[in-house]
């Protein structure tokens, strides 16, 4: 299945004010942010402000904030709220539709579970991948104090989410703390061994610490990884026999 823009957006507003709990946004910020129409985010703010996700204040001072803790907000309230007000094929509006099939239809039936079993399973609290996804776009956007909270988040919500233990191992250590910074991308090589990224940066690390035969295991597991990536394409899989 896939979500409406509206939706899209939607989710996007909230995980910017999630990202940056200590101040307002007005919608033309966040339209310039997003890239979209100032009148069709407004419309997304005023249904997210109707189901109670944010509070909406004019004037000087004024703008969009969080009307809940971040925890509280789950993906599939919101989908619910914003997306299956919409109807998934025709015969699932409210008239009907004019389909000449739909007597004798099986599939509407299949697709109402689907619908269903789709919002289920995004019932849930927040996923790590939206708070790794908030913290990517901070770092493109230079915000490295909300790019910190986001993965911070994303971690504690799955410490074995090795992407996000990637980066926030990176983020420590470019501030300083080699001995977390050390303790995140080894859990981030062993979810993900793959990760040359993870492997440089222990290497170098390795190297600050003084010690150079780790280091230098590490910065060349780096270079084979990074050398696997450019290899030419051998029926699809790499030399350990996974699809690449």
């Amino acid at each position: 299945m896939r979500l409406t823009a509206f939706t899209d957006f939607g989710l996007r507003v909230l995980m910017r004010l999630a990202g940056a709990p200590g101040r307002s946004f007005t919608t033309d910020e966040m339209a310039e942010e997003f890239d979209v129409s100032r009148n069709h985010l407004a419309k997304v703010v005023q249904d997210l402000a109707k189901a109670g996700y944010i509070r909406t204040r004019r004037g000087a001072g004024g703008g969009l904030r969080l009307a809940m803790a971040p925890d509280a907000i789950t993906l599939g309230s919101v989908v619910r709220a914003l997306e299956l007000r919409q109807a998934l094929v025709e015969c699932f509006r409210g008239d009907g539709g004019s389909c000449t099939l739909t007597p004798q239809c099986r599939l509407k039936y299949r697709l109402a579970a689907a619908r269903e079993a789709f919002a289920a399973a995004a019932r849930h609290r927040p996923t790590p991948q939206i708070y790794y996804a908030l913290s990517t776009a901070n770092a493109k956007l230079g915000r490295h104090r909300e790019q910190l909270e986001a993965l911070e988040r994303s971690v504690g919500l799955d410490s074995t989410f090795a992407p996000a233990l990637r980066n926030l191992g990176v983020l420590v250590f470019k501030m300083g703390d080699l001995e977390r910074a050390e303790h995140l991308l080894l859990m981030a090589v062993r979810r993900d061994p793959r990760s040359a990224d993870a492997y440089r940066n222990l290497g170098i690390i390795y190297r600050q610490l003084g010690n150079h035969e780790r280091a230098n295991l590490a910065l060349a597991e780096a270079r084979r990884l990074a050398n696997d990536r450019v290899l030419p394409d051998t029926g699809g899989t790499g030399r350990d026999g996974v699809a690449r």
